[in-house]
């Protein structure tokens, strides 16, 4: 009484076998499988989680900050592009498209430092591109703590 349905891969190898028999249909099969190998993934090449690139906003302008940007310079997983003058231009900088988060140093940030007062950098990231804004995110937080610990040791070591 009921007809027997064919399973997916049974229509799948239906499909594909009338796709490469059929003369009309072959070359362009042929050539979209071409160009979907390598141009689908054109549209997703910024949301590439690549490289890390900041803008630094040094709001403490002290010899602390100066060398944790510094640090973060020469470190490889993080590249500090521009230094910005306020969180502004920062925000102009990242809507152009020029970096994926901005490090801001608060003011105050050496001297809460020096006295053990809990202070933190604020690291903002651009939510346009998910994957990119959440890799950002995590891949600053070990290159941002390891460059920070060491820039806060040795100023600390420096001024006693």
């Amino acid at each position: 009484m009921s007809a027997k349905h064919p399973s997916l891969f049974d229509s799948f190898l239906f499909t594909l076998r009338q796709c490469v028999s059929n003369l009309a249909c072959a070359p362009f099969f042929c050539f979209a499988i071409f160009f979907y190998s390598f141009y689908y993934c054109w549209p997703y090449m910024e949301q590439l989680p690549d490289h890390l690139n900041i803008v630094a906003v040094d709001e403490d302008m002290t010899p602390l900050s100066r060398r944790l940007i510094q640090e973060l310079k020469a470190s490889p997983s993080v590249h500090v592009e521009f230094q910005a003058a306020d969180q502004k231009e920062a925000e102009r900088i990242m809507r152009q498209g020029g970096v994926s988060a901005i490090l801001i140093i608060p003011p105050n940030f050496e001297r809460d430092t020096v006295r053990d007062i809990p202070t933190a950098l604020v690291l903002v990231s651009n939510g346009a591109f998910i994957v990119k804004a959440r890799v950002s995110m995590n891949g600053a937080a070990g290159p941002l703590q390891e460059v920070v610990t060491g820039a806060i040791a040795g100023h600390l070591l420096e001024h006693g």
